[in-house]
């Protein structure tokens, strides 16, 4: 069995062995904890899960101290592991906050799966715990972002994450009259409701395509003839190219939209995204991109 902590050291080799035995120590007495000293054995996967959380735990240590791994070897690393502890508490606290302002500043979209997410999420914070399992993801997420979270981000830090990206599209929406939005969510389904589909999506594909034709973005409305003229203008362009078109126009929707600039990497981000899909829709006159 391999623990797993991102090397910020080079350990020599009898560093990395007592590393590995403080490790086996802290997750023994996670499976300890885990069947209430009633057994001496766990099944593989629990043992994996048990072993994600003890170096889940040591790395929020590490990246809250800026200590490394060779000062868990040499040093206390029972008192490390309770501090960790103590920053994922910080955490827990921090997802809560985030999860209240979510929910006040949802939109008035309808969306099942969105609603689902947020009581999911609600019920995780309220038993996530930093004991066991403290790897995981607290509460089932249905709901898509438009850009996902990265997988690399594990437990409550996953779910800050998760959060800070549903706010800032909760704010783009916000922008925008919810008439105009919903317009957009009923050409891409009627029962949009009921699909797992991500709210902000199409209305800030239509909203760049307008920004690309000088229109105004905030009517969200793009016709047959605007898709003809966004053809037009993006059929012979590179990857490259196109890539560069649409985050400049990400760059002017952040300025009209008022963006903080702290979060207009993410728009941008996006807005580069959709350059293969447009490559894609050309032959169908982006019927597949602009709604």
């Amino acid at each position: 069995m391999e623990f797993s902590l991102a090397q910020s050291a080079v350990l020599s080799e009898k560093e990395q062995l007592l590393l590995h035995q403080k490790l086996w120590s802290l997750f023994e007495a996670a499976a300890n904890e885990f069947t209430n000293r009633e057994s001496s054995s766990v099944s593989e996967e629990n043992a994996r899960r048990l072993l994600s959380s003890v170096c889940f735990i040591l790395q929020e240590y590490l990246e809250e101290t800026g200590h490394t791994e060779r000062d868990l070897a040499l040093g206390n690393i029972d008192e490390a592991f309770k501090r960790g502890k103590a920053v994922l508490l910080k955490r827990v606290d921090e997802a809560r906050e985030l999860w209240n302002k979510a929910v006040l500043t949802i939109p008035k979209i309808q969306s099942r799966a969105l609603t689902d997410t947020m009581q999911g999420i609600k019920y995780g914070l309220s038993h996530y715990s930093t004991d066991l399992f403290a790897a995981e993801v607290p509460g089932s997420i249905d709901y898509q972002l438009m850009l996902p979270v990265s997988e690399k981000a594990l437990g409550i830090e996953y779910i800050i994450l998760w959060l800070r990206e549903l706010l800032l599209e909760n704010y783009i929406l916000s922008r925008f009259e919810a008439k105009a939005v919903r317009s957009v969510l009923l050409r891409v389904c009627p029962f949009y409701p009921e699909l797992i589909i991500n709210l902000c999506e199409n209305p800030l594909q239509n909203a760049i395509g307008l920004i690309l034709l000088q229109k105004d973005p905030f009517s969200l409305y793009i016709t047959h003839s605007d898709r003809l003229a966004l053809t037009e203008m993006l059929a012979s362009l590179s990857k490259q190219e196109c890539e560069d078109l649409l985050c400049a126009a990400a760059q002017k929707i952040c300025v009209r939209l008022l963006i903080p600039k702290e979060s207009c990497k993410g728009v941008e981000a996006f807005a580069k995204s959709l350059a293969p899909r447009i490559m894609a829709s050309i032959p169908s006159k982006l019927c597949g991109v602009f709604v």
